[in-house]
């Protein structure tokens, strides 16, 4: 079987990078950022991921369709999607965000250390979970 682009973004860069891959292949974003992603000084696939996004100024219909896509998203994690002040999407699993929350002093890199700390396992279940979201979006989008 045949790889998709996103799938082998995901390999050379990290799984995190495999969604970024999909919606920059869809046309959708001028900007992204995705962690933990592969980098001379290392990859951690433990580091729940936390990716983060700006849409293109005349996709707005194509942003409520993403939006509406990834709420509706089969999950076993959860994921937290919020819009913040720049403009810019994040997307976190739910784990993280409550940690970040709780913890008012943390920044979100912190949480996702804590949650590593308390369960090394969470993130590799996140950073695979997020290359499904990567393919639901690829074959969903139009």
């Amino acid at each position: 079987m045949e790889s998709k682009y996103y799938e082998v973004k995901a390999l050379q860069n990290g799984l995190a990078t495999s969604l970024t891959s999909v919606l920059r292949n869809k046309d959708l974003i001028v900007w992204h950022s995705a962690f933990p992603s592969k980098t001379p000084i290392g990859y951690d696939a433990q580091d729940a991921p936390l990716v983060m996004w700006a849409f293109a100024s005349d996709k707005e219909e194509q942003e409520d369709e993403l939006i509406s896509l990834i709420n509706a998203f089969q999950t076993k994690i959860g994921w937290h999607l919020d819009k913040v002040r720049n403009g810019r999407w994040r997307l976190m699993p739910n784990r993280v965000w409550a940690v970040y929350e709780k913890n008012k002093d943390f920044t979100i890199i912190h949480a996702i250390a804590e949650v590593k700390r308390e369960d090394p396992q969470f993130g590799v279940l996140a950073n695979n979970e997020i290359l499904e979201m990567a393919r639901y979006l690829d074959e969903s989008l139009r």
